[in-house]
């Protein structure tokens, strides 16, 4: 790995100490004469390295609750989705329609190839990738944003049974399928964000189209149980209409959440959006004066 794409991180438990030893005397002398002094983060693992580091008095917020205020103020928010679910757990976090927020339908067709991705959180990851980079073109040039910071945040649930895909149902009979596998089993949740950020356009002396985003993304995992299901019991849930919607054909925040035995990780990324995961992100991007 690299910082910078200049200087390898050292892990001395993967390293001949032959070949650590001349890197340790290299980095001693250039932490001496302070020479990484631009890169706090090169300087913080030469000091931990060397054993000068010494504690942070200011911690770094790992949530946005003490940031809400300067997101309403200072932020445009663009979700790139219409899920009442994702909307729902923005309101819950406090980012609520006293927000600058908007929703815009990204038009990405979300027809990857499943069978070129080994990892299936992958797979959510770069879906929701692409419908960030989609919404965030279509407004990059709205002058309208341009006063503020700008946050495009795009997500993508998928259900994964021992590495199958399922996303949302078809028809009635495909809902039948995915539920019957299900029943009885443990699988996972995965939702991949991604964000794409800018700072105010107005001050920045640059047109809209030569600002780059900034663009975070990762995924989220969480497994699920559900508890071994009748075909009368699966019926009788399809045709309440619920399934119909859902990534695996089930809503765990809904009537389907009868059906869920135990849940390892976080909830809200089963029900479509990792709350607390998310939060830490943008906390992360506020104090790095990224938005």
């Amino acid at each position: 790995a690299f910082f910078g794409n200049h200087f390898p991180v050292l892990d001395q438990r993967a390293m001949p100490h032959t070949k650590v030893l001349p890197w340790i005397m290299l980095l001693c002398f250039l932490h001496r004469a302070n020479a990484f002094s631009l890169d706090p983060a090169i300087r913080a693992q030469v000091s931990q390295l060397l054993g000068t580091s010494t504690p942070s008095t200011q911690k770094v917020s790992s949530t946005i609750l003490d940031r809400l205020e300067y997101l309403k103020s200072s932020c445009g928010i663009v979700l790139a989705s219409q899920s009442p679910r994702r909307r729902e757990i923005f309101d819950m976090m406090g980012i609520n329609n006293s927000f600058d927020i908007n929703v815009v339908v990204s038009n990405f067709e979300e027809n990857l190839d499943k069978s070129s991705f080994d990892n299936p959180g992958i797979y959510a990851q770069i879906n929701a990738e692409c419908k960030a980079q989609d919404v965030y073109n279509q407004i990059r040039n709205d002058e309208s944003r341009h006063a503020k910071s700008l946050a495009v945040v795009a997500a993508d649930t998928i259900v994964d049974l021992r590495g199958k895909i399922l996303e949302k149902p078809s028809d009635e009979q495909h809902a039948f399928q995915m539920l019957s596998e299900l029943s009885g089993t443990s699988h996972l949740v995965h939702s991949g964000v991604a964000l794409f950020t800018r700072p105010p356009v107005a001050n920045s002396g640059a047109s809209s189209e030569d600002i780059e985003p900034n663009i975070v993304s990762f995924y989220e995992t969480t497994e699920v149980e559900i508890v071994p299901l009748s075909e009368d019991e699966i019926w009788a849930y399809i045709r309440t209409g619920e399934p119909m919607d859902k990534s695996g054909s089930y809503g765990i925040q809904g009537i389907g959440g009868q059906f869920v035995k135990g849940v390892r990780g976080c909830y809200f990324n089963v029900m479509g959006f990792p709350m607390h995961r998310f939060s830490a992100a943008m906390a992360e991007l506020i104090q790095s004066k990224k938005i």
